[in-house]
């Protein structure tokens, strides 16, 4: 059985990616906290600022692909401490690229939508970043480190992931549906846009992405419409049968924070989808399933 490497494999899409794709590969997986059990997944605890170590651990295991998801992705966090981000977000990225590029195998890395200043949103993957927080330059680093060192790579500008995790660190949908349901009202922006993306349908593209023959280069991951959070808090509202009121519309500018948001990186995913031949949910087709799962 192949081997796959999926570095931060206790966040939310690591967790996922290696449930989903446990049957195909033999999966390895590393994080730094939250150390997770996933049944027929080999997790180890590993510190990726640790350069020196990340081409002898590539070595070690010899995977046919590298799935990089491992990051500080807490914009304000980097905003206020440079060093971890960069570390982390661009110099362990370039240790991977180098690694991957020395033993032939494929590289996959995520990226974000945070590269661009949101100024005019629908974003293709001819437009120029221009990242206007600290976490969205480390990210846009990393991708020209990933160019500049490996020759078989993806990398995904992901929209904002939503789904159900493993439960150790709820992602925003999980947080609404639990402060919806326990009778509090969570505050949610109206006016900050962006192209929401079911966490199954990121899955699913990164595992058509690790196959040798897989198209290569960059792609935009997003979900097929763009919403503010408040839109999708009002859609999921309504299928658990609470009342549009229990929600506080509030704008963006009613939360100063260390790092600078933009107020609209939708993605455009024409490129990703004609690719891969992607289907990609909406997210009152992603909050149905969701929703009848429990």
């Amino acid at each position: 059985m192949e081997k796959i490497l999926i570095t931060g494999i206790s966040g939310f899409l690591g967790w996922n990616l290696a449930r989903r794709l446990r049957s195909q590969y033999q999966i390895y997986g590393t994080c730094l906290d939250n150390l997770v059990s996933i049944s027929g997944v080999e997790v180890f605890t590993f510190d990726l600022s640790d350069w020196a170590k990340i081409e002898r651990l590539c070595q070690t295991i010899n995977p046919m692909a590298i799935v990089h998801t491992a990051a500080h992705s807490n914009p304000d966090y980097c905003e206020l401490h440079h060093k971890e981000a960069l570390t982390l977000n661009t110099f362990a990225t370039r240790e991977l690229a180098k690694a991957a590029n020395r033993l032939g195998c494929r590289l996959i890395y995520t990226s974000t939508d945070f590269v661009f200043d949101g100024k005019k949103g629908e974003y293709s993957e001819a437009d120029d970043p221009s990242p206007i927080n600290y976490y969205g330059k480390t990210k846009f680093l990393g991708e020209l480190e990933i160019m500049n060192y490996c020759t078989q790579y993806a990398t995904l500008r992901l929209g904002t992931l939503y789904g159900r995790g493993s439960g150790t660190r709820l992602n925003f949908f999980e947080i609404m549906e639990t402060l919806l349901l326990s009778g509090k009202r969570p505050s949610c922006v109206s006016d900050q846009y962006r192209t929401y993306l079911f966490v199954e349908d990121a899955v699913q593209a990164i595992g058509q992405l690790i196959g040798e023959t897989s198209p290569k280069g960059l792609f935009h991951l997003g979900g097929p419409e763009k919403a503010s959070r408040y839109q999708i808090a009002e859609q999921l509202c309504a299928r658990l049968g609470v009342a549009a009121s229990s929600i506080e519309k509030v704008r963006l500018a009613d939360f100063p924070s260390a790092a600078a948001r933009p107020p609209d990186c939708s993605l455009n995913s024409s490129k990703i989808k004609r690719a891969l031949n992607l289907h990609l949910n909406s997210v009152s087709q992603a909050l149905d399933r969701l929703c009848a799962r429990g």
